[in-house]
């Protein structure tokens, strides 16, 4: 779109579980959506505005959830400022396992993790390395790939890419 080019966007199957009308004014309406993931909430307000016969389009867009995550556990700006410089930033944090708890989790031994910190790439060949990704839940169908995330005596290390017995880390973690 920034190129003034067209993306051909596929439609998907997604949960939308409720809405419900806040307010209606003139031309604007509030609303909240409860919906499961990969709800494109800006697309939905377009795609019902075209069935409606008019443009829509969101001007306020407030996450309320994403789980495990709730309001309640929010930090607004102004306060994770003020934490940072009182020093006590690593309280108020959540550990990163808990943004990872809905994919799959392989530990791995300590020269497979040096590997991996620098960036490299392995493959699982060994039976007792196969062992540890079927433990993990993790398939080893060389035709789909997993995402999940690698730890080292269970510290996370990075998340990665598996497919079959391949695994390329995506993103090493600096913790």
């Amino acid at each position: 779109a920034r190129d003034g080019g067209y993306a051909e966007i596929k439609p998907r199957e997604v949960n939308v579980h409720a809405i419900e009308i806040l307010s209606h004014q003139d031309d604007k309406t509030r609303m909240r959506a409860i919906c499961g993931k990969g709800v494109y909430i800006r697309a939905f307000a377009r795609d019902m505005g075209a069935q409606l016969g008019c443009f829509g389009h969101i001007s306020d867009l407030r996450r309320l959830n994403v789980d495990p995550f709730s309001e309640d556990m929010m930090i607004t700006l102004d306060n994770l400022e003020k934490i940072v410089h009182s020093g006590d930033l690593q309280t108020a944090l959540l550990p990163v396992e808990t943004a990872l708890d809905d994919i799959p989790v392989l530990d791995l031994t300590d020269e497979e993790a040096s590997r991996v910190r620098q960036g490299g790439r392995l493959e699982f060949i060994g039976k007792p390395q196969l062992a540890r990704m079927e433990k993990a839940g993790i398939a080893l169908n060389p035709e789909q790939m997993c995402d999940a995330y690698v730890t080292n005596r269970g510290v996370p290390l990075a998340l990665v890419e598996i497919k079959g017995i391949k695994i390329k880390p995506v993103r090493v973690f600096n913790l």
